[in-house]
């Protein structure tokens, strides 16, 4: 493997720009469509850009003539092999990671132009980088990503290899044809954890070889506008012929997004030193009080600590990189700081803020830590766990769906009906679905006292637990949720052994909106 210096690889630069091909490709001549470096983009795109900028051509062992068709299989599904020159692409993404810091990559604002297997190379990057603390930084830098004849459901490589017909093809090339759960889960994961990465799509109209190598739903991310479609094949949707081709142009205003600045400056994070002594110093009252902002300003003589976080978000969403580099992180230090100084008080928490947000609190202070929290839902009224609950008029529903899906969501209806806008949202294959909601199905549904608050919250609980006996596969929750921040927040803390749980902002759009992407906590 090898990270080639293209242009302006000077420390100066301001961004850098990672050209990955794909299967039967290579770090120079994929990118050209003539003998010579006069015919490549890959040289052109630099001084073209007049940016202060770095190019790089990432190369690979990925010529199809060393790849035996079983080592393409083993690396689908991760499994090393002695033949050819295969790799599991989890191993090739950690060997990647490895070259790119020593490079210095990570250390800029980052964007990758992918072609064929290149993107899913680059999304395992993504995804490898994000899980360690010595390497996140190369998926934090990451803002832009260009997809160009990318096979994101996998289902035609088959074809891809019949195309190439350097590979031998037999009877067990059919197992390509259909989707594999790796390729499921990577592209699940980067439609969760792309929130903060603008992502652009183009896809090839032209049969190869008299074969369409990556159709419509292959090519599509599931995230960002919808793929281009161009009369391009395979091999020339890399190669354009001038500046002024549509790729070449797309790829030049994707990296303009990299310099535009942020609307007004990221506020630093409150350390745990500034926590620790805020709450000690009221550690002797009974109840302690913490203000929380998202959206608006407003305030509370009585608070303890203040945290206003308006200036993370652009509307009701949060800028990108901050929910994982500041607000989840604050919440956590939040939680073990009040464990460490402040166990035995009671913590309320009031404010102005956004439903994810709440949930997330909510997951800070899961149930299982035993710390006494509550929301000041208004005057006279503090939602709790600790509360006893009462029946309220609401029932759960579950539905099983696909036995298989590792993913299920959860629709919380309290002040509105979610189920029109989660329709209209995009979400992976579900393998089961939880609907809490009023049984008259009388909208807003009102809950009067903290009591019955407790109450719909343990029916949340009780409905996951049945779902799971259900829907043994799934591994990662969906929570859409239209209803009171203390109940939000309450909700949170019942989903302590449900694993990863994405959570949604609720965008007005048009008269249904639709659901965006929030934190995963």
């Amino acid at each position: 493997m090898a990270l080639l210096r293209i242009y302006g690889c000077e420390s100066t630069r301001a961004a850098d720009v990672v050209f990955v091909h794909g299967l039967g490709g290579d770090p120079l001549r994929t990118w050209r469509y003539g003998d010579d470096e006069s015919t490549s983009w890959l040289h052109q795109f630099g001084p073209e850009c007049k940016r202060e900028i770095a190019v790089w051509s990432l190369g690979y062992p990925a010529s199809p003539t060393r790849w035996s068709l079983s080592g393409l299989l083993r690396m689908l599904w991760r499994t090393p092999t002695k033949k050819g020159r295969a790799m599991a692409l989890s191993d090739r993404a950690t060997q990647a990671i490895d070259l790119m810091l020593q490079t210095g990559l990570g250390d800029r604002p980052l964007m990758f132009v992918c072609h064929s297997l290149g993107g899913l190379l680059v999304k395992e990057v993504l995804r490898t980088s994000a899980g360690e603390p010595r390497t996140a930084r190369l998926y934090e830098s990451t803002k832009a990503v260009m997809f160009l004849a990318t096979p994101h459901a996998g289902s035609q490589l088959a074809n891809f290899a019949a195309a190439l017909r350097s590979l031998r093809v037999s009877t067990s090339v059919e197992d390509l044809r259909t989707e594999t759960p790796y390729l499921e889960t990577l592209a699940s994961w980067y439609r969760d954890n792309s929130g903060h990465i603008q992502t652009r799509t183009y896809r090839e109209t032209l049969k190869t070889r008299g074969v369409l190598v990556v159709p419509r739903t292959s090519a599509n991310p599931g995230i960002g506008p919808q793929p281009v479609a161009l009369d391009e094949d395979h091999f020339s949707i890399a190669a354009p012929r001038s500046p002024e081709s549509q790729v070449f142009a797309g790829a030049k205003a994707l990296l303009l997004t990299l310099f535009v600045p942020p609307a007004g400056p990221v506020p630093d994070r409150m350390s745990r030193e500034s926590m620790r002594s805020c709450l000690a110093a009221h550690s002797h009252q009974e109840t302690i009080f913490v203000h929380l902002n998202t959206h608006v300003r407003t305030a509370d003589t009585r608070a303890a600590i203040t945290l206003n976080w308006d200036g993370y978000f652009d509307g009701r969403l949060a800028r990108p990189g901050v929910w994982n580099s500041h607000l989840l992180p604050m919440l956590n230090d939040l939680a073990l700081t009040v464990r460490d100084v402040c166990p035995q008080n009671e913590i309320v928490f009031s404010g102005n803020c956004c439903l994810p947000v709440s949930i997330a609190l909510g997951k800070a202070f899961a149930e299982p830590t035993g710390l006494n929290v509550a929301w000041q839902q208004g005057p006279g009224q503090r939602w709790s766990l600790h509360t006893q609950p009462e029946h309220t008029p609401f029932e759960a529903t579950v539905q099983a769906l696909n036995p298989t899906a590792t993913d299920a969501a959860v629709l919380i209806s309290v002040t509105t009906n979610v189920r029109a806008s989660v329709r209209a949202s995009e979400l992976p294959q579900l393998g089961g679905r939880l609907i809490v909601e009023p049984v008259s199905r009388c909208y807003p549904a009102r809950i009067e006292r903290p009591s019955q608050a407790t109450a719909l919250a343990e029916t949340v609980r009780h409905g996951l637990e049945r779902l799971r006996e259900s829907a043994t596969q799934i591994r990662r929750l969906h929570v859409f949720y239209a209803g009171p921040v203390g109940l939000a927040m309450l909700i949170g803390q019942k989903l302590n052994t449900f694993g990863p749980v994405q959570t949604y902002e609720h965008i007005p759009r048009d008269m249904l909106g639709e659901y965006v992407p929030a934190a995963l906590v």
